[in-house]
């Protein structure tokens, strides 16, 4: 399960979910290696009724906000068995407990080499 931030990544997947709604904030696709991505379009009016638009993809943390916050492509992600949105979250949870762990370790590893250093510098 990943959720994607670049349309580029799209590039040679299968869809197997979309939910266009005429009506919806964005739109989000879905793949059948249970890859997410949520887009929605914006558009910059310009002179003489001219637009142009623009493709803005949601942020991970946004994209997760954004299937919550919607009961049919939640419900319809989860019954297809593309993406589990409490599995994606305990992933991520771990990565980040994981990646904390990690940096505590560094931390603690330059502060016991600053402490050392200056423990010589000092006992003389």
């Amino acid at each position: 399960m990943r959720i994607l931030t670049n349309g580029e990544q799209l590039v040679g997947k299968t869809v197997a979910f979309a939910h266009i709604a005429q009506f919806a904030t964005a739109v989000t696709l879905a793949t059948t290696d249970n890859e997410v991505i949520v887009f929605e379009p914006e558009y910059d009016f310009e002179e003489e009724d001219m637009f142009r638009s623009r493709i803005r993809i949601y942020q991970p943390y946004r994209a997760i906000e954004y299937i919550e916050n919607h009961n049919y492509v939640r419900e319809e992600l989860g019954k297809k068995g593309i993406f589990d949105i409490e599995a994606y979250k305990q992933k991520e949870k771990e990565r980040r407990e994981q990646e904390n762990k990690k940096l505590e370790e560094l931390k603690e590893k330059r502060e016991r080499e600053a402490y050392e250093r200056l423990k010589l510098k000092f006992e003389k």
